[in-house]
């Protein structure tokens, strides 16, 4: 009976762990355009880096030529068509978490094996978000990555210079 109670103890334990660090590693995650209307996406926390070519603020502070919006129009496609079909993985392993602690004593192996899957999967979303920063930085000059960065550091500096803070880059304050 004790041993019962210990395994369904241990698989709740992972069960909440594996849901903490995916609900956190998923923060802040929504479909485009949900209350989101202009802004440097990779401050969004689920675009790519790629994506400033949607800003014409973004577009005509850094300069851009018409042949790095297209660079950055492909590459940013190819990125979001990645993250979609991850996320898509993702929610099928939560699925399938959810459906192996339904039983009614979870298979420990089972759910140690899609935790695995999820940080994989997790871990491949982390590394399509670099490589869109890469692709990004590839694709600008010198003069407007020093930009783009200095743009980035008012993000980063814990001052609320977000796009619905920060009138001066993106011409109008959030009406709250």
């Amino acid at each position: 009976m004790y041993a019962n109670q210990r395994q369904k103890l241990g698989a709740l334990t992972i069960f909440l762990l594996i849901t903490y660090f995916s609900g956190s590693a998923m923060a802040g995650t929504h479909a485009h355009g949900e209350g989101h209307d202009e802004g440097f996406d990779r401050y969004e926390g689920h675009a790519s880096a790629c994506g400033l070519w949607r800003h014409p603020q973004a577009v005509e502070k850094l300069g851009l030529s018409d042949k790095q919006i297209t660079e950055l129009k492909n590459a940013d496609f190819a990125f979001r068509k990645q993250q979609l079909e991850l996320k898509d993985q993702l929610g099928m392993l939560h699925l399938e978490m959810e459906q192996a602690f339904a039983d009614k004593t979870p298979d420990e192996a089972t759910v140690r094996e899609l935790a695995g899957k999820m940080a994989d999967v997790q871990g491949k979303i982390f590394i399509q978000r670099i490589e869109s920063r890469l692709a990004t930085d590839r694709y600008l000059t010198a003069d407007q990555l020093m930009k783009f960065r200095a743009e980035e550091s008012r993000h980063h500096d814990g001052q609320p210079k977000d796009r619905h803070h920060d009138k001066e880059l993106y011409g109008k304050k959030k009406d709250r």
